[in-house]
C-alpha cells in the first residue's frame, strides 16, 4: 500500500491515465474522419461503376438503335411491300429479313407494322403475324415517336417469339418512303439475354455486389440472380421505388432477403428509361472502414505501450533524485548539520541542480547560525544568573517600604471612618429638615385647599339667598292674583263659586310658599356668617403655615451647608486615602515586579539550560557540539538558593514592622483600582520542559505575562 502512494507510482500513473485519453480521443477522432472519408469514397466509387454499367447498357441501345435505322432504310423491299401488299411482295420481304436475322446473332427477329401499329409481317414465317397476343401499339406514346420519325425503345424486355426461353429487346424504327413521310415501322427483336450473359452476368463488385436493371415500372429485368428478375418482393421493396422515382444516387436499406444492412447506387439509362441498380451489403463496401479500426487500436495499444515504458524510465530517474533529496531531509531533521549534497548534483542546468545548490546555502548558514546560537546561550545563562541576584535585594527594600505603607493607610483609615460617620448624620438631620419642609408644604396646600373650599361655598350660599328672594317674590304676586281671582269669583256669583275655591287654594299654596321661603332665607344668613368666620380663621392658619415654612427653609438651607462641608472633608479625606492607596498598590507593584523578574530570572535560567541542552542535539561539521563548548559553572550562590533567603528574610522583616507601636486595626478599604491591579499583576510565571522526538528536550512558556519579560 505504501508504494502505490509513491510518486514512482502516482506520477507515470496520472501521465499514462492522461496521455491514453488524449490519444483515445484523438484516434477515435481520426477514426470518425478517416471512416467518413472512406464511406463518401466508396460511394462515390460505386456510383461511378453503376454510372459505367449505365453507360455501357446506354451504347448498346445505341448501336441496336443504329443498327434497325439501317434495316429500316436499307431495304426497299419494306416500302414496295406496304405499298403494295401481295403475296409475292410478302415473300421477298420475309426472305430479305430472314437473311439479316440470320447474318445478325443478335438479332432474334424483325417484325413490320403499317402506320397503324397492326403487325403485316415477320421474319418468324408468320408467328407473330398470325399470334393472338401479337400487340397493337397503335395510339400509344412509343408508336407517335416512331410516327414522328424517330426510333424509340419498348421500356420493357418480352419473351422472344422464336424461343420462350429467351427475352428481347423491342426497338421500334421508322419506314420512310422517298418523300420522308413515315409509312409503317420495323420492330428489331434484339436478343436481351445474349447481352446480359455476355456483358452483366459477368460483372461481379465483392462477393455480395452485383448490378440489375429495373424496367420503369419497377420489374427486375436483368439479374445474375435469375429468381430476382420479375420478383414481386423486389418490385415493391423501398430501394427500388426509391430507384425508379429519381434520376441517380445511392440508399441504404436492409436486405428484404436476409435483413443485412446494405447499400443500393443507381443511374437511369436515358434512352429506354431503365434504371441501372449496383447492391452491396455494407459491410464489405466499407470493410477498410473496420481494417483501418482494427490498425489504429493496434497502433494506439503499441505506441501507448512504448510510451509507457519511456514515461516510467524517465519518472523514475526524477523519483530517485527525489528519493534521495528526502533522504538528506530527513538526516537534517535529526539535527545533523555535517552533511552535503552528492557530488556533482549543483552543477545540473535544471531545478534539482538549484534546489542542491540551496541545500549547501541552507546547510551553512545552519552550521554558522547554530555556532552563534551556542554562545548567545551562555552568554544568556551568565546574565541570567546576575539578574537574579539583583533581584533578590531590590525584593528585601521593597518589602520593608511596603510595611511601612501599611500602617500609614491603617491610620488614614481610621479619620476618614470618623469623617465619614460625621458627614452621615449631617446629611440625616439635612434629610428630616427636607421631609419636615415637605410636610409643612403639604399642610399649607391643605388648608390652602380648604379655603378655596369655603370661599366657594359662601358664594354658592349667597346665589341661595338670591334664589330665595325671587321665589318670595313670586309667592306674593300669586298670593295677589289669588285675592284678585276670589274677587272677580265673588262677582260671578254662583257661576264662579268654584273658581272662587281653587283661587282660596292657590292663594293658601302661595302663603306657605312664603312662609317656608322666609325660614329658608332665615338658615341662609345663619350659614353665611358661619361659613364668612370659618373662611377668616382658615386665611389665617395658612398665614401661620406660610411663616412656619418660611423659618423651616432656612433651617433646612444652614444643614444643607453643614453637609456640604461634611462632604467636602470627607472628600478630602478619601483623596488622601485614594492617595496613600496608591503609593501602596505601587510598592505592591514594584514587589510584584520584583517577584515576577526574579521568577523571570530563574525561568531564563532554565531556558538557558535547556536552550544549551537543545542546541547539542545539532551535529556540526567537522566536530561534536559537547566537545566544542566550554561549559560555564554555576556561582556559589544560584539562583535557586537566592530565592530561598528571600522566603527567609521575609518573616524577619515582618517581626521587624510588628515591633514598632500600631494603631488599632480598621476594616480595610478596598479599593477597586487595587483589586483590579493587584489581580492584573498577579505573578504567573509557568513553564514546562516538552519532549520531541526529533529535537530533544525544548522549552515552553504556556502562560504569558504582562510584566515586559519574554520568554527565550
Amino acid at each position: 500500500m505504501r508504494k502505490l502512494q509513491s510518486l514512482k507510482v502516482k506520477i507515470p500513473f496520472f501521465v499514462m491515465l492522461l496521455v491514453t485519453v488524449m490519444t483515445i480521443i484523438l484516434v477515435t477522432l481520426l477514426i470518425r474522419i478517416g471512416s467518413q472519408g472512406i464511406r463518401s469514397s466508396a460511394i462515390f466509387g460505386f456510383e461511378s461503376t453503376t454510372k459505367v454499367y449505365a453507360r455501357m447498357i446506354n451504347v448498346w441501345l445505341e448501336q441496336s438503335i443504329y443498327t434497325s435505322e439501317a434495316i429500316s432504310r436499307g431495304y426497299p423491299q419494306l416500302i414496295t411491300f406496304l405499298q403494295d401488299r401481295t403475296a409475292e411482295n410478302r415473300v421477298l420481304l420475309e426472305t430479305s429479313l430472314k437473311n439479316v436475322v440470320e447474318n445478325n446473332s443478335n438479332i432474334q427477329g424483325i417484325v413490320v407494322l403499317d402506320s397503324t401499329g397492326n403487325v403485316v409481317a415477320d421474319s418468324l414465317d408468320g408467328k407473330v403475324v398470325n399470334s393472338s397476343s401479337t400487340r397493337n401499339f397503335g395510339g400509344t406514346p412509343l408508336w407517335q415517336k416512331v410516327m414522328s420519325g424517330q426510333s424509340a425503345v419498348l421500356s420493357t424486355v418480352d419473351p422472344s417469339p422464336a424461343d420462350n426461353t429467351k427475352y428481347v429487346v423491342k426497338i421500334f424504327s421508322p419506314i420512310k418512303n422517298s418523300a420522308g413521310s413515315v409509312v409503317g415501322a420495323i420492330s428489331t427483336m434484339i436478343d436481351w439475354l445474349g447481352f446480359i450473359d455476355k456483358e452483366l452476368n459477368l460483372v461481379k463488385f465483392g462477393n455480395t455486389g452485383h448490378p440489375f436493371i429495373v424496367d420503369p415500372e419497377r420489374w427486375i429485368i436483368a439479374d445474375p440472380v435469375p429468381s430476382h428478375v420479375r420478383s414481386e418482393v423486389l418490385r415493391n421493396a423501398d430501394y427500388i421505388q426509391y430507384a425508379v422515382a429519381n434520376e441517380s444516387g445511392y440508399y441504404e436499406f436492409k436486405s428484404p432477403f436476409n435483413g443485412k444492412d446494405s447499400i443500393a447506387t443507381f443511374y437511369k439509362e436515358p434512352v429506354s428509361g431503365w434504371t441501372v441498380v449496383m447492391s452491396i451489403e455494407s459491410d464489405e463496401l466499407f470493410s477498410h472502414i473496420n481494417t483501418m479500426k482494427k490498425y489504429a487500436i493496434i497502433g494506439t495499444i503499441a505506441i501507448l505501450i512504448i510510451a509507457s515504458i519511456v514515461i516510467v524510465f524517465y519518472i523514475s530517474r526524477i523519483t530517485n533524485i527525489l528519493h534521495l533529496l528526502a533522504v538528506d531531509l530527513t538526516i537534517l531533521s535529526k539535527g545533523d548539520l555535517s552533511w552535503s549534497t552528492p557530488p556533482g548534483f549543483e552543477n545540473r542546468k535544471d531545478e534539482f541542480g538549484e534546489i542542491a545548490v540551496a541545500l549547501i546555502n541552507i546547510l551553512d548558514q545552519l552550521n554558522e547560525k547554530v555556532r552563534i546560537v551556542y554562545d548567545s546561550a551562555y552568554t544568556v545563562k551568565a546574565s541570567a544568573n546576575e539578574v537574579a541576584q539583583g533581584n533578590i535585594d531590590l525584593s528585601n527594600r521593597t518589602e520593608n517600604q511596603a510595611s511601612g505603607l501599611e500602617e500609614t493607610a491603617s491610620s488614614m483609615e481610621e479619620i476618614a471612618s470618623t469623617i465619614k460617620s460625621s458627614a452621615e448624620h449631617t446629611l440625616e438631620g439635612n434629610n428630616m429638615m427636607i421631609n419636615s419642609k415637605k410636610a409643612i408644604e403639604e399642610a399649607g396646600r391643605i388648608i390652602e385647599e380648604s379655603t378655596q373650599n369655603i370661599e366657594a361655598v359662601y358664594e354658592s350660599s349667597s346665589k341661595i339667598s338670591a334664589i330665595t328672594k325671587i321665589i318670595e317674590d313670586i309667592a306674593f304676586q300669586t298670593n295677589i292674583l289669588a285675592l284678585n281671582a276670589a274677587v272677580e269669583a265673588a262677582r260671578a256669583g254662583e257661576q264662579g263659586r268654584g273658581f272662587a275655591v281653587v283661587a282660596s287654594e292657590v292663594r293658601n299654596l302661595a302663603q306657605t310658599t312664603q312662609t317656608s321661603v322666609k325660614d329658608i332665607t332665615s338658615l341662609v344668613a345663619d350659614s353665611e356668617e358661619k361659613i364668612a368666620a370659618a373662611t377668616e380663621t382658615a386665611r389665617e392658619s395658612k398665614e401661620i403655615f406660610q411663616n412656619l415654612r418660611a423659618q423651616i427653609e432656612e433651617t433646612a438651607k444652614i444643614m444643607q451647608d453643614l453637609s456640604s462641608t461634611a462632604m467636602e472633608q470627607q472628600a478630602g479625606v478619601d483623596q488622601v486615602n485614594i492617595a496613600i492607596t496608591q503609593m501602596d498598590m505601587t510598592t505592591q507593584q514594584n514587589a510584584a515586579l520584583v517577584e515576577e523578574s526574579t521568577a523571570a530570572s530563574e525561568a531564563l535560567f532554565s531556558q538557558a539550560e535547556e536552550l544549551v541542552t537543545a542546541m547539542e542535539f545539532f551535529k556540526l561539521r567537522g566536530s561534536n557540539v559537547k566537545k566544542n563548548i566550554t561549559k560555564v559553572e554555576r556561582k556559589k550562590s544560584s539562583p535557586t538558593t537566592d530565592s530561598k533567603a528571600v522566603q527567609e528574610n521575609k518573616p524577619a522583616a515582618a517581626q521587624k514592622s510588628s515591633s514598632a507601636p500600631k494603631a488599632p486595626k480598621k476594616p480595610e478599604l478596598k479599593s477597586p483600582i487595587k483589586k483590579h491591579h493587584e489581580e492584573k499583576i498577579t505573578p504567573q510565571v509557568s513553564s514546562r520542559t516538552v519532549k520531541d522526538n526529533e529535537f530533544g528536550n525544548t522549552f515552553d512558556t504556556s502562560k504569558d505575562t504582562s510584566d515586559g519579560f519574554e520568554s527565550f
